[in-house]
């Protein structure tokens, strides 16, 4: 790698990982509000700030949310033996157990893009608190975006013209994976 100017914003992104194991710890009050006030500082296409946050917390609701997917998973039509081991396991969780799960949308009618800036900033804003976080899909498309999901939207609060993007589970980490080789050389100067 080439030389790079390094301070704490880039050390924040280079040190960034996904984890997936958490201490059984809530994260503050004063944590939360830092990582909403840094999401809602995104960049936005003409400050339209086009996006919603459903911050989630209950432990009752995850495990519910948990529970459809998993059996979303196990009674649709590709459940192979894999699929079982895996999800069958009755201590998985697509949230890998985080305290706080956070589900951005944005409005149907307009542009992941601000969104997924927002979703960022949370990230970052995350690794430099000294908390861990790990981006969330496979429950948004197997049940979040399904009819059968509309009891769970509602009960986030998610706005009915809203599409769901993307989770963020977030919490104390109880792991430190190494970095994943990143191919360096997938630009061009012109």
């Amino acid at each position: 790698m080439a030389d790079i100017i390094m301070n704490d914003v880039v050390k924040a992104i280079l040190d960034r990982r996904s984890i997936r194991k958490y201490a059984d710890k809530q994260i503050t009050e004063e944590e939360l509000q830092t990582l909403l006030t840094c999401a809602f500082n995104a960049p936005s296409g003409g400050n339209s700030q086009s996006w919603f946050i459903s911050v989630v917390q209950d432990k009752e609701v995850l495990e519910n949310m948990n529970k459809a997917f998993v059996d979303g998973i196990l009674n649709g039509p590709n459940a192979d033996d894999k699929a079982r081991e895996r999800f069958g396991n009755p201590d998985f969780s697509v949230y890998f157990h985080a305290p706080t799960v956070m589900f951005i949308s944005y409005p149907k009618s307009g542009v992941e893009t601000n969104a997924s800036l927002l979703g960022e900033n949370i990230v970052l804003a995350a690794q430099s608190l000294g908390l861990g976080t790990c981006y969330l899909g496979g429950i948004i498309g197997m049940l979040l975006r399904k009819p059968e999901g509309m009891v769970h939207r509602r009960a986030m609060k998610i706005p009915e013209d809203h599409e769901v993007l993307f989770g963020i589970s977030i919490g104390y980490p109880e792991e430190a994976p190494a970095a994943k080789p990143r191919d360096l050389e997938k630009f061009v100067r012109i």
